[in-house]
């Protein structure tokens, strides 16, 4: 004779709620040494953001050792930082504050970090399109204002990191990055972690144009580049008090 049995339990949303609350606190943050680090993770903190993101790049015959850089127009974002328990949000928008030399610039600038008492992970998107010329170095050369810009230049690169930080009792990566803890005593970490990089670059002509070849060897003649990269991370970050 086969015999069969089954249990069924119905669990309220406020039960749910509090397990997975439960989970997150258990993986977000690890017991730390109060003696070092003062936690406000119950406090509900905002900020005030001024940023001024910055995206350029450089090419550089090492030969002749003459150089050009490459920058679109800057820009200062406003925003609006929170902080509550384990949500960390950073808002911010650009309202037509900053450079407008060059006409239509357009960019997207996309950074999400997450923090834990003993990871950081940080992933990117950004696009940015229509440079120009922001320094020539090892050589002069008279260039108008309106021939060093180049519309037709877009970049776009994507990214993420992940850094694992040893002492997290007695050291906080939250207190200068997420100012919702705070860092009693002089405490310091080795870190350890993983990055990968995608950079594309797009042009419609080259980047060294005819009055510049004379200046740089012909390898650097190009009008499209495309790099990946994978990156091991090791090194020590301490806030001295």
């Amino acid at each position: 004779m086969n015999i069969f049995s089954g249990y069924c339990q119905v669990t309220s949303a406020d039960t749910i709620i509090a397990s997975v609350e439960h989970i997150a606190k258990d993986i977000i943050y690890q017991k730390q040494d109060t003696n070092y680090i003062k936690s406000y993770i119950d406090k509900f903190s905002v900020k005030l953001l001024v940023l001024n993101k910055f995206n350029a790049f450089q090419l550089t015959d090492k030969n002749l050792n003459n150089s050009i850089r490459f920058r679109p127009d800057l820009g200062v974002n406003l925003g609006i930082g929170i902080a509550y328990k384990w949500l960390a949000l950073n808002l911010s928008a650009n309202f037509g504050l900053g450079e407008k030399q060059i006409d239509n610039t357009r960019y997207r600038d996309f950074q999400v970090k997450a923090f834990s008492s003993n990871k950081y992970l940080r992933a990117k998107y950004q696009y940015y399109s229509r440079y120009k010329i922001d320094n020539i170095h090892g050589f002069d050369l008279d260039i108008t204002e309106e021939n060093k810009k180049r519309k037709d230049i877009r970049t776009i690169q994507l990214g993420i990191q992940y850094l694992h930080v040893f002492n997290y009792r007695k050291f906080s990566l939250r207190a200068p990055f997420v100012q919702n803890e705070l860092q009693r005593r002089s405490a310091g970490s080795l870190f350890a972690g993983l990055g990968f990089h995608l950079y594309n670059l797009d042009a419609d002509s080259s980047l060294i144009t005819k009055e510049m070849e004379p200046y740089f060897n012909s390898t650097l003649y190009y009008s499209q580049l495309y790099v990946a990269t994978l990156s091991a991370n090791l090194g020590y970050i301490c806030t001295r008090l």
